[in-house]
C-alpha cells in the first residue's frame, strides 16, 4: 500500500499542473482537482497533507464569481466533515453553521448539512442545540439510503451521548441492517463499535467484546491504519480499563495514540480525548505521575479544538479531578469539578 501510495502521488501532482496550465490555478476546475488530491491524501490517512489543498479549493471556490450560494456551502459543508474526522470540532462548527446559513432551495443537502452540523454539536456535548436538527434531517426523508443512514446514525449517537439507551438501541439496530444491505462495511464497523461502547456502558462487557472484535476485523481489512481503527482501539481500550485489564487497556490505547498522532496529528481532540483515556488507565493503577501531564495535555488540546466552554470538557475536567483528589490537592480538584459543574449545566 505505501508503494502503491507513492507511486500515485507524483501522478495527482501532474494533474494538477496540467488543470492549472489550461484553466488556470484560480479556476473551478483547479478547486475539483485540488479535492481529488486531497481526497487522496485523506483515504491514506494523511490528514495533514490533505487540509492545505482542501483549504485552497475553498477559498478559489469562495474567490470565484461564478461560484453559486448552493455549491460554496456545500464546499464548507465538505470541509467540515473532514476537519471533524481530524479532531478540529471548533472550526468545523463555524464551518457549518455558515453553510447551514447559505443552503438555498436544495432540501436535500439542507438535510445533511444540519445532521452534520447537529453530530458536531453533539460531540461537543451541546445536546439541546444538537437534536431538533439531528430530527429536522432524519424526518426529512430527503437524500439517497446512504444519507438516510448516516442521519439516523447520527440521532442514534445522540441518543446514546445523552444515556438515552433505550431509544438508541433500536436506532443503532435500524441503522446497522441497512448499512449491511447498502454493503457498507466502514458505516458497519462504526456502528458495531457504537453498539459495543453501548453494551459496555451498561455493564454487558461480553456482549461488548464481541461486537468489538466483529468491528476490529473489517477496520483491519483497511489497507492504512486510519483514524477510524484508532478510534475503535480508543473504545476498546476504555472497555479494558472499565473490566481493570490495565495492561489490554494499555496495548489497546497506546496504538491508539500512535494511530491518532500520524494520522491527524497531536493537535486534534481525537488525539486528547486518547491522552485523557491513557491518563485514566494510568491513574487507575495509581501510576499518578505518569497520568497528570496526559491530563494536562488532553485539556489544553480540547480547549483549542472543541472549544473551552464545550460541555464536553467536563469528562476530562472530573477525571484529572479524582486524581487531584487522590493526590490530597483538594482546592485544585475542587476547582476543576467546579468548572466542570459549570460546563455540564450548559449541555442540556
Amino acid at each position: 500500500s505505501a508503494k502503491r501510495s507513492a507511486e500515485a502521488e507524483p501522478l495527482y501532482r501532474r494533474a494538477l499542473e496540467i488543470v492549472e496550465k489550461k484553466s488556470g490555478a484560480k479556476s473551478l476546475e483547479m478547486a475539483s482537482e485540488l479535492d481529488v488530491f486531497a481526497a487522496f491524501y485523506r483515504a491514506d490517512a494523511r490528514y495533514p497533507d490533505a487540509e492545505p489543498l482542501y483549504r485552497r479549493a475553498l477559498t478559489i471556490r469562495e474567490e470565484s464569481p461564478v461560484a453559486t450560494p448552493e455549491r460554496l456551502a456545500t464546499a464548507r459543508n465538505n470541509l467540515a466533515v473532514f476537519l471533524r474526522e481530524r479532531g478540529s470540532l471548533r472550526e468545523a462548527v463555524g464551518l457549518l453553521e455558515n453553510a447551514v446559513a447559505a443552503a438555498g432551495a436544495n432540501k436535500a443537502v439542507e438535510a445533511t448539512q444540519l445532521s452534520n452540523l447537529g453530530d458536531l454539536y453533539a460531540d461537543q456535548g451541546r445536546y439541546t442545540k444538537a437534536l431538533p436538527l439531528l430530527l429536522k434531517s432524519v424526518d426529512s426523508g430527503e437524500g439517497s439510503e446512504l444519507n438516510i443512514l448516516a442521519r439516523l446514525r447520527k440521532l442514534a449517537r445522540l441518543d446514546y451521548d445523552r444515556k438515552h439507551y433505550a431509544d438508541a438501541l433500536p436506532e443503532f439496530q435500524q441503522a446497522l441492517a441497512l448499512a449491511v444491505k447498502l454493503n457498507n462495511v466502514s458505516y458497519r464497523a462504526g456502528i458495531l463499535e457504537e453498539l459495543a461502547n453501548l453494551k459496555r456502558d451498561t455493564n454487558q462487557f461480553l456482549e461488548a467484546d464481541k461486537l468489538y472484535v466483529e468491528a476490529k476485523a473489517l477496520r483491519e481489512d483497511d489497507p492504512v491504519e486510519t483514524p477510524f481503527l484508532a478510534h475503535l482501539l480508543n473504545s476498546m481500550g476504555v472497555s479494558a480499563i472499565r473490566q481493570h485489564r490495565f495492561a489490554d487497556a494499555q496495548v489497546f490505547l497506546l496504538r491508539a495514540r500512535r494511530i491518532y498522532e500520524r494520522s491527524v496529528g497531536t493537535e486534534s481532540a481525537l488525539t486528547a480525548r486518547c491522552l485523557a483515556d491513557l491518563a485514566v488507565c494510568y491513574r487507575d493503577q495509581k501510576r499518578l505521575s505518569d497520568a497528570e501531564p496526559l491530563f494536562k495535555q488532553s485539556v489544553e488540546i480540547q480547549e483549542k479544538t472543541i472549544g473551552a466552554d464545550a460541555p464536553i470538557l467536563a469528562n476530562v475536567l472530573r477525571d484529572y479531578a479524582q486524581l487531584l483528589r487522590a493526590s490530597n490537592r483538594i482546592a485544585e480538584a475542587s476547582a476543576l469539578e467546579a468548572r466542570a459543574a459549570k460546563l455540564e449545566g450548559l449541555s442540556e
